[in-house]
């Protein structure tokens, strides 16, 4: 079982106590806040896991985002949201979130993906005085996919919410290429939409 600290940020009360109360029983230690800005108030590198919702009074998720960044705090930041919300995905990820996890989802699921994060050597990676930036988890199972080099730079471009227009200027390729490439991913990893990549990329 993973001991950690885990720091909770939603608006709405109800999900805060219950995912508080859930990883509680599971022998983590949480704290709770209802906004980003509660948050900053005592967000410090003693935390090892950040569980923010999006939308948010105040300060919303991504300003929260941003600002750990830029007290460079070492922390796995795991983002509340829909996939089939684009530009708020789009934004997390760009605002270096380590993880996405899609609404609804329970405690112990949440559990289950700190878990799985918190393997031994990204556990290792991130206590190590010496690694002042953690390694991108999303890059990690970007990297981890069985699709060649070209094919990971159009995956990285989607979840971004880039379209088929945008991935052909970036990559120097034609829009029926990537057109071509995108079924080709499709079929590679047994998936039909685009909204299916990210279920495979951040498993809950």
């Amino acid at each position: 079982m993973v001991q950690c600290r885990v720091l909770i940020v939603d608006d709405e009360e109800d999900t805060r106590e219950l995912l508080s109360a859930s990883l509680s029983r599971e022998g983590m230690f949480t704290q709770t806040a209802k906004n980003g800005k509660e948050a900053l108030t005592f967000i410090d590198n003693s935390f090892d896991v950040l569980v923010t919702d999006i939308v948010m009074p105040e300060m919303d998720g991504i300003s929260l985002l941003q600002e750990t960044t830029n007290q460079e705090l070492q922390i796995v930041k795991i983002v509340i949201t829909s996939f089939a919300d684009k530009e708020n995905v789009k934004a997390a990820l760009n605002a270096g979130a380590d993880y996405l996890i899609e609404k609804p989802f329970n405690g112990s699921q949440l559990k289950s993906v700190i878990d799985n994060l918190y393997d031994s050597e990204f556990y290792t990676s991130r206590n190590d005085p010496s690694n002042r930036l953690l390694s991108n988890i999303f890059q990690r199972r970007l990297m981890s996919l069985p699709i060649t080099e070209t094919e990971k730079r159009i995956v990285s471009l989607i979840v971004r919410g880039a379209s088929n227009e945008t991935i052909s200027i970036a990559l120097g390729i034609s829009h029926q290429t990537v057109k071509n490439r995108v079924s080709l991913i499709f079929r590679k990893l047994g998936i039909s939409s685009r909204q299916e990549i990210f279920a495979i990329l951040f498993p809950v």
